[in-house]
């Protein structure tokens, strides 16, 4: 294996070096991450198709859209390994160049297709292109490219057919047929932005994309931004038709794969001689730069800076008619550049020379930003406008606004003809819009000056910068009812648009849930233009007409205007982290928290008025803020009719303070009352754009007076006392149910994970499967969440039936055949009559003609008939459209003898049923469905009833039917015979038959999956001939026979089945061993696809419990792989499924459903709700489609080809026949999760999750949710409800006429529609218990007011209490958590609460009668007081009257006492049930608490003070000192008294102890908040008469990286796993030859050796690092789970396995490897993996971000990473895959044969040395052992 650098040593403790550990460890991971962290609209499949990108945290998904089906599909997901930043979707360059924002296609709307050419050309300038950043420090541009190209397709009616119809002026229309949307994304381009990681410096956590698709402007955190410019190639589709004319291939266009991953092909150089511009790179790379390959039309320029010492919260670009890309930011200067005077060069703008600047220039508001007004702060935020001239290559800040502190978000609105264009200005009271163009709607407009606001002459004063004003409006967000209890402020977390006709549509939503309309049109915009220039005339006039000349020195108020700014209530869906809005009105919500995604539909726009959702208004007024205590006044709630209020109105609070009212009736609470719109202030603000040439500054614009013309004018802003800031908000109740909109679809979605259990369900040990229960999300999003492996089916309906049934037969509707039949010959006979029509008319008959064309024929045939048999009868039923089942006694079937098989003839011109005795042939009577069809043409073939026996009356064994195809095998002596209906599709003819052939127990035909789609087709109107198919017949001897139905003598495979598999031998051939097992079902099927063509498999059930898989090859149908699977110990049933996806294995009580996924063959368990005797696959009518519209995307929908298909199953067991949904989500890029889910609601957000020692089915939720529901909150909830009966049956404050009473009363209800955040700040704490085996949740035990459980144990105390396990939980009184930067947790008091399991004989609220458990609290137990200076040989032994020693009187919220006294909470907690000790961690001063059981309390008898930080999590284990021998080793231990490990004056050990506690010492492994892991021990006293020495604590070994730790985990008595929060896992070992103790007894030691010997243990003795891996995500769990997979015969084969939970809902695995052979394959395996692997979100080389042991590194040669001996499952399991973007075919063939030289080296070296040989195993076996370790199939 490759070694641990010696880098990486130095990296330890100085000079210590670190050990060889040969101890390799495996990763996996269990459930990846379902979190959607970003999403964004684009065409990437077909020219107008609905695509959407997804990001799940490093995983890469292209999403479409089928707005007929109502439904998403996910086409496409790649794993990149690197934590994505941001994405971006980029519009072709010749897609914008040329286009107005009228008619282009970029951005989220649907385009049309520009040409046919590119439209087939896979590359076409009309889809677009992905622009991602991530923490590789490169930003790449990606495009999709289809594996399959659509196919050119003419209709056979086209009028305008050249081949057909050849008149002048008319042009051929050509379709294109989509076979897949199946495809990968290539890198086309890409730019260094800087190092990798999470750094703030480096660019690319903000991301943003001209709307023409000229530039990108990308910034980090921190300081840098810059703007890389699209640079576009006409050449690449001449080069393209080039290559194709060369030969070469449509999709790879340069060739060879590797191509798409090499070097840098942007030509990143200076920009001027100044080198302001550069993005640094090394004089190496300058020098080796390679020519420019052009990869496609567009590609990064030369990235230009526009650097400033600035946090950048929001960037986004600005849409509308400029001639340079404009992007705007929202940004708030340094501390440290403010404190540094006016001296940084961002306090002062850069000089201009010659009015044009020799670098990026700035107009800036000069007296906004260095004071010189009442309102000036170092902490204002700024909107700035940046502009990209990219003839010269700069970025200008054209604009620089300052904004409210509280401003979070930039939202872009589109420009014309959809919006004003311009920026929306997000802030926790208002959105505010400006805009940044207001020569476009604002011409005629006064400055401050007097002169023309969009005058160029005003520009060029003052030296070249004028102050150009920009119009600014604000409107206030709409808040919940019971914002009257407690005030709040939302938060916009995320937001969608799109563009419809001439409008747009935008959704903004805020952290609660609440969805807001915002409303900005034109037409409301040049309105309030108007009205502006008009007050402005009035103003000037007013001036003359007073003498007044000087604008500058008259009194000017602002002015006040109807505001075109409409923000209203939309409506409430959980939190999102991305949403995605598309014009047919879907929107794509990514939860983020929730357990489910959701698709959505808007049916209504919405609210027309404010009067339809607005319950009242209230105004706030806001204080001065040199008030430091911030006293809020109470509220003034207004009524709706106008109460006069002349005060002012700032909207939220500017800080600037250039905008204030000067009329307040024009507010919205006025307007309200007439039905208008909300108007609030709109005003023309000073944009920041020119120097001031006063010493005040330019004043506000002039504005109308309040009262009329006659009245004076007010004084000026900065001259008046300010009045005290006010606003009016809007109060609403939220929506209980969607009142706009509609849940399609629901996706699921991981939530982050607080804590897990892994066990393995009881009942089940012979196919354990792996059970996940974990609390998950936050708020009323909590859940109790369960996944296990394996998919569950879905119950629809059930249906009692008169009799006991074992087997059931679907079949498909002949009727319907018949329909689809006639109706397309009737459009084979319309084709004729347009061909001499007139061109016009017939294009529009042809399409829609088409359109039903589409809809008739791509609707799937459905089942109406049902065969039920039994060994002694049949019973046909008949299911109707209506859901129902009634018997069909008229069809004709034999119903005296059982059904071997049955099935409908080709267009329904027939059944066909198997008997054992004969073959039935019933023909189909249809009803009139072709009576109006007149033409002889239009009679459907009709089959000749027969009866076919066999002549010497052999009984039929076996048979299946496949269309027209027939295949039976007979009894008494064997024999098989196959059948057709003949070339007319009506009559039975028999193909062949072999007398001889021996016994087959089973037969299967293939089922073509195109042959239902094709039945109807033009291509299949002149034969009625089924073609071609495939039979695999099953004998007795082991041997499956692929034949042809029509050669039977002839077989083409010959499939030998055996005892032992030999991987070696595919089967063709028998192998040495015992008989196989008999075979007792075999399944010939197509699953998947490979390189466009269907994968064939045979699947061969035993009657072992085993399943042979082979694939064919689909040309020669030759064995080229083989597997046996293990389903169970009963016979194998293999079960058909729709014959192109899946297919089913039934086992006993087992089911297993088979697919391919991405690639590789998959079974999976499959469970049902109840056990199934039998099941089929079963088609039910497809529902009707709803018309979306008409559209550019209509056309293009129709062609696109779905795997989202609905998959049931028809199931019977005993007398109920059920209809059963998979509850699969089948993608076409088959990379949905192999796991169910369910989920219980929690009445308070889960924190901790705990198991019951001795009762697994039970678990203990605890629940701790800041600003929840506690007991008062359900008080007033139900006060509420009472209140609400009183008021409906006419009494009380809704009945009185008080409405605003009633609505106040109890607020929302308490989980619907999503909780408030406006509650106080204290937690509410709860206790439940939860059983799995009933599924019931107790009703919750509900703590104090304020009061936080923050830790939890479960254990026994032996000694003291019994077996019976106590809960106890750390709680903290009036806790809260602290907003940081500098403000920490405070709490008043540290309690101990313990609670009991008591088992109850009642019966439950179901009527289960039977014990139950509940809990019930023993005693409560305050944590002491304890002195500073106290030292840790202290221990409590009275039981009684503890209150005086704690203080009766509550104390304000603090951490520390008076006089050195410490007061602390329990925030870890331990109980040890060996030693029956509690152990508490604490904070850093009072450090490590032991406790120890009593009647009342617990006592505390130990204390170990000063650890180095917070106590996070404690274990404890058993370790053997050096000098101790086992007794179980069989020698005699050491009696030396410096051996002794029992504490006998603390330990409370029960009466059964082993000898583990008497010989071992107990090691107690804590982890801390900042630093690591630290371990201690107790050290045994001496007790020799009167004279001897208390136990104590002490500190032996320590971590020496500083880690923050979440859990920590004890694999074996040394070895330690921790998590910490930067998404880290380390595996940290204690030296064998560490201390463990005192190496002589404590009385024989002086105070100076002791304290010598205490501080080296403490401080020498360090922890090794023997292994690292980086999850990625904030690790919160970590839990270890023993597995045996001998059951008990080996022991050396028993493991613990690790498992881990992370924020985002990922759940991972670390597994030992079992054999030595599988460990040399993987620490061989590692290195080339390092050197093989591509990753396309990195530049260069494209090395991955992380090192080859997991994640691989960028440079490996310039740093050494700190990962090491983790071996990556997830980059072997992708190696195994047949499609990836990581390993290309070339990579992986060289990793094989690297491997096995390396093989046959290590053989060569062992037979050297002698040593006995072994045999490496293959990937894929090491891959099946690992994933067998967590119970996991291959």
């Amino acid at each position: 294996m490759a070694a641990r650098p010696a880098g990486s040593a130095a990296m330890g403790s100085g000079s210590r070096q670190a050990s060889t550990n040969m101890n390799l460890i495996y990763h996996q991971t269990i459930i990846p991450t379902q979190k959607i962290t970003h999403c964004v609209v684009g065409t990437f499949t077909l020219p107008g198709a609905s695509d959407f990108v997804v990001v799940r945290h490093d995983t890469l998904e292209l999403w479409t859209l089928h707005v007929n089906q109502n439904t998403a599909e996910c086409v496409h997901s790649t794993r990149l390994f690197t934590n994505i930043n941001q994405v971006a979707t980029v519009p072709t360059v010749s897609e914008a160049v040329g286009q107005s924002s009228a008619n282009r296609g970029g951005g989220i709307l649907d385009s049309h297709p520009s040409s046919r050419r590119d439209q087939a050309s896979g590359g076409s300038s009309a889809l677009q292109r992905l622009a991602i950043t991530s923490e590789t420090g490169t930003m790449v541009l990606l495009r999709y490219d289809l594996d399959e190209l659509p196919i050119p397709t003419r209709l056979m009616h086209d009028p305008t057919d050249s081949s057909k119809n050849d008149i002048p002026g008319t042009a051929s229309t050509e379709h294109s047929q989509v076979t897949s949307l199946r495809g990968r994304f290539v890198r086309v381009s890409e730019v260094d932005l800087g190092r990798s990681g999470a750094r703030l410096t480096v660019p690319g956590a903000r991301l943003a994309v001209d709307p023409l698709g000229r530039a990108v402007f990308v910034a980090a955190l921190m300081r840098q931004k810059i703007v890389v410019p699209l640079r576009k190639h006409e050449e690449y589709y001449t080069e393209r038709i080039n290559n194709r004319m060369m030969g070469g291939g449509l999709l790879n266009d340069e060739g060879d794969p590797n191509v798409l991953l090499m070097g840098d092909v942007t030509a990143v150089g200076n920009i001027g001689a100044n080198d302001e511009n550069t993005v640094d790179n090394s004089a190496g790379e300058l020098s080796q730069r390679k020519k420019a390959t052009v990869r496609d039309i567009i590609s990064f320029g030369s990235p230009v800076e526009a650097h400033r010492q600035t946090m950048i919260y929001s960037i986004c670009a600005l849409d509308g008619a400029t001639e340079n890309a404009t992007f705007a930011a929202l940004e708030q200067e340094l501390p440290e550049v403010n404190a540094g005077g006016g001296t940084g060069a961002a306090a002062s703008p850069p000089p201009v020379v010659g009015g044009v600047a020799g670098q990026a220039y700035l107009r800036v508001n000069r007296s906004a930003l260095q004071g010189g007004g009442a309102n000036s702060s170092a902490k204002v935020k700024q909107l700035v406008v940046y502009a990209f001239a990219s003839g010269l290559q700069q970025v200008q800040r054209t604009h620089l606004v300052p904004v409210p502190a509280t401003a979070h978000r930039l939202v872009a609105v589109p420009a014309t003809p959809f919006g004003p264009g311009g920026v929306l200005v997000c802030t926790d009271a208002e959105i505010i819009w400006y805009d940044v163009l207001p020569q476009v709607h604002g011409s005629g407009l006064r400055d401050g000056k007097g002169g023309d606001l969009t005058s160029s002459s005003s520009a060029q004063q003052h030296g070249g910068l004028g102050p150009l004003a920009l119009f600014k409006t604000a409107a206030p967000f709409p808040r919940r009812a019971d914002f009257r209890e407690q005030l709040y402020d939302p938060m916009i977390v995320s937001h969608a648009s799109t563009c419809v006709r001439n409008d747009f549509f935008m959704l903004l939503q805020d952290d609660q849930g609440d969805m807001f309309r915002v409303s900005l049109t034109l037409l409301d915009v040049q309105r309030s233009y108007d009205a502006l220039r008009a007050a402005q005339q009035k103003q000037q006039q007013l001036r003359r007409n007073r003498g007044v000349l000087d604008a500058a020195e008259a009194a000017v108020p602002a002015i006040t205007v109807p505001s075109p700014l409409v923000v209203t209530y939309f409506d409430t869906i959980p939190p999102t982290t991305a949403m995605a809005l598309f014009r047919r009105g879907f929107v794509f919500a990514g939860s983020e928290s929730a357990p489910t995604h959701g698709l959505y539909k808007i049916i209504k726009d919405g609210y027309g008025s404010d009067a339809e959702y607005i319950l009242s208004r209230m105004r706030m007024v806001e204080q001065s803020r040199v008030d430091e205590t911030r006293q809020r006044d109470k509220p003034l709630e207004d009524a709706k009719e106008g109460n006069g209020d002349t005060g002012g109105n700032n909207n939220g609070g500017d800080p600037s303070g250039e905008t204030a009212n000067g009329d307040g009736s024009t507010n919205g609470a006025d307007k309200s009352n007439t039905g208008d719109r909300t108007a609030s202030d709109s005003s023309v603000v000073n944009g920041g754009m020119g120097r001031r040439n006063d010493a005040t500054g330019a004043m506000p614009p002039p504005a109308l007076p309040a009262k009329g013309l006659a009245v004076p004018p007010a004084p000026s802003v900065l001259l008046r006392k300010q009045q005290p800031n006010s606003r009016v908000v809007p109060l609403f109740h939220p929506h209980q149910t969607l009142r706009h909109m509609v849940l399609l679809k629901s996706y699921p979605n991981t939530p982050p994970v607080a804590s897990l259990i892994v066990g393995i369900p009881q009942g089940q040990q012979k196919q354990p499967q792996v059970q996940i229960d974990a609390v998950v999300g936050r708020g009323s999003d909590s859940v109790l969440f369960h996944a296990r492996y394996g998919y569950a089916a879905r119950l629809e309906s059930s249906f009692t039936l008169q009799a006991v049934f074992t087997h059931l037969m679907p079949l498909a509707s002949a009727t319907g055949m018949q329909a689809q039949w006639l109706e397309l010959q009737h459009e084979t006979a319309r084709s004729a009559a347009f061909l001499g029509v007139d061109n016009s008319s017939a294009s529009g008959k042809r399409h829609s003609s088409k359109k039903r064309s589409y809809h008739s024929t791509h609707t799937s045939v459905c089942d109406d008939k049902l065969l039920l048999s039994t060994r002694q009868g049949t019973t046909v039923l008949s299911l109707g459209l209506g859901k129902q089942v009634e018997p069909d006694t008229l069809s004709g079937f034999i119903t005296s003898e059982h059904t071997i098989a049955a099935g409908t003839l080709r267009y329904g011109v027939g059944y066909v049923q198997i008997t054992p005795t004969c073959i039935l042939v019933l023909p189909h009577h249809g009803d009139s469905v072709g009576s109006h069809y007149q033409q002889p043409a239009m009679a459907t073939p009709m089959a000749e009833g027969v009866t076919w026996m066999h002549p010497h009356g052999k009984r039929i064994l076996a048979a299946d039917i496949s269309g027209n195809t027939m295949v039976v095998s007979f009894t008494q002596a064997g024999g098989i015979a196959s059948f057709d209906m003949g070339i007319s599709g009506s009559r039975l003819q028999q193909l062949e038959m072999l007398p001889t052939f021996p016994h087959a127990p089973a037969v299967s035909l293939l089922r073509d999956p195109d042959g239902e789609a094709n039945m109807f087709s033009a291509r299949t109107l002149t034969s009625l001939s089924q073609p071609l198919t495939l039979a695999a017949i099953a004998t007795v001897s082991q041997e499956v026979y692929i034949v042809s139905p029509k050669k039977l003598r002839e077989p083409l495979e010959t499939i030998r089945c055996t005892s032992v598999d030999d991987r070696d031998n595919c089967g063709t051939s028998a192998t040495a061993g015992d008989a196989a097992p008999a075979i007792t079902s075999v399944l010939l099927t197509y699953l998947g696809r490979k390189g466009g063509a269907r994968r064939l498999f045979c699947f061969i059930g035993h009657i072992d419990g085993t399943v042979t898989r082979c694939e064919l090859d689909h040309i020669t149908y030759k064995v080229i792989n083989r597997a046996v699977l293990t389903c169970g110990t009963a016979p194998c049933q293999m079960i058909a499924g729709d014959g192109e996806r899946v297919c089913y294995i039934l086992c006993g009580e087992f089911n297993w459903r088979c697919d391919v996924r991405d690639g590789m063959p998959k079974t999976v368990p499959w469970r049902f709700p109840t056990p199934q005797a039998m099941y089929a696959a079963f088609r039910r009518p497809a529902p009707p489609v709803a018309t979306a519209g008409s559209g550019s995307g209509s056309n293009i929908e129709s062609g696109v080809v779905t795997a989202a298909r609905e998959e049931l199953v028809l199931g019977v067991a005993g007398n109920t026949l059920s209809l059963f949904a998979a509850g699969v989500a089948s993608t076409a890029a088959e990379t949905g999760l192999e796991y169910s889910f369910s989920y219980t609601s929690l009445p308070v957000a889960g924190r901790r999750l705990l198991q019951h020692p001795t009762r697994p089915e039970c678990l203990l939720v605890i629940g701790t949710e800041h600003r929840g529901y506690g007991v008062a909150a359900l008080r007033r909830a139900a006060s509420a409800a009472r209140y609400k009966d009183g008021s409906s049956s006419g009494s009380g404050a809704a009945a009185d006429g008080r409405p605003e009473l009633s609505a106040g009363a109890g607020g929302i209800p308490l989980d619907k529609p999503q909780r408030s955040l406006n509650h106080p700040n204290y937690y509410v704490s709860t206790l439940q218990l939860y059983n799995r085996r009933t599924d019931r949740l107790d009703p919750p035990i509900y703590f104090q007011e304020g009061e936080a459980v923050l830790s939890a144990a479960v254990g026994s105390f032996v000694k003291d209490f019994g077996r019976e396990p106590v809960v106890v939980l750390g709680c903290a009184e009036h806790f809260t958590h602290g907003s940081g930067l500098g403000v920490g947790a405070s709490w008043t008091q540290g309690r101990l609460r313990a609670f009991r399991f008591v088992v109850s004989g009642a019966s439950g609220p179901s009527g289960s009668s039977g014990p139950s458990l509940r809990l019930e609290q023993l005693h409560d137990t305050p944590i002491a007081v304890i002195a500073a200076s106290s030292t840790g040989f202290e221990e409590d032994g009275n039981d009684d009257n503890t209150a005086t020693q704690y203080g009766d009187q509550p104390t304000a919220p603090q951490s520390k006492g008076v006089g050195g006294a410490i007061t602390d909470y329990p925030s870890a907690l331990h109980i040890c049930a060996d030693v029956g000790l509690l152990f508490v961690g604490m904070g850093a001063a009072s450090g490590l608490h032991v406790y120890a059981w009593g009647q009342r309390r617990f006592l505390r008898k130990r204390r170990l003070p000063n650890v180095p930080s917070r106590i996070t999590s404690i274990e404890t284990v058993f370790a053997t000192p050096p000098n101790v021998v086992s007794s179980s080793s069989g020698t005699t231990a050491a009696t030396t008294p410096g051996s002794t490990t029992y504490a006998a004056d603390l330990y409370r050990c029960g009466p059964n102890s082993t000898n583990i506690v008497r010989e071992r010492r107990l090691l107690i492994v804590c982890g801390t908040v900042d630093q690591s892991v630290f371990i201690a021990t107790v050290q045994p006293g001496t007790s020799s008469g009167s004279v001897g020495s208390m136990s104590f604590l002490m500190l032996i070994a320590r971590d020496a990286v500083p880690r923050s730790i979440t859990c920590v985990a004890c694999l074996d008595e040394r070895t330690i796993a921790a998590g910490d929060r930067f998404g880290n896992v380390v595996f940290l070992r204690l030296p064998q030859d560490a201390r463990l103790g005192f190496a002589e007894p404590v009385q024989n030691m002086t105070d100076i050796e002791l304290v010598e010997a205490e501080r080296y243990a403490a401080s020498e003795q360090l922890l090794e690092e023997i292994a690292f891996h980086r999850a990625g995500q904030l690790v919160t769990s970590l839990r270890v789970h023993d597995y045996d997979p001998s059951d008990g015969t080996d022991p050396t084969l028993a493991l613990r396995i690790l498992f881990y939970a992370t924020t985002l809902g990922a759940v991972g695995a670390y597994t030992p490897f079992v054999r030595e052979e599988d460990a040399a394959l993987a620490a061989h395996l590692q290195p080339l993996i390092a050197s093989h692997v591509r990753c396309p979100l990195q530049g260069g080389s494209g090395q991955p971000v992380y090192n080859a042991a997991a994640r691989l590194s960028t440079s490996p040669a310039a740093f050494t990473s700190v990962v090491h001996h983790v071996i990556e499952g997830d980059y072997a399991q992708l190696l195994l895959h047949s499609s990836t973007s990581l390993f290309s075919t070339e990579a992986r063939s060289e990793m094989e044969a690297a491997l096995a030289q390396k093989e046959r080296a290590e053989a060569a070296q062992r037979n050297v040395l002698s040593l006995p040989k072994r045999v490496w195993p293959t990937l894929g076996e090491l891959v099946a052992k690992q994933r067998a370790l967590v119970a996991l199939p291959p």
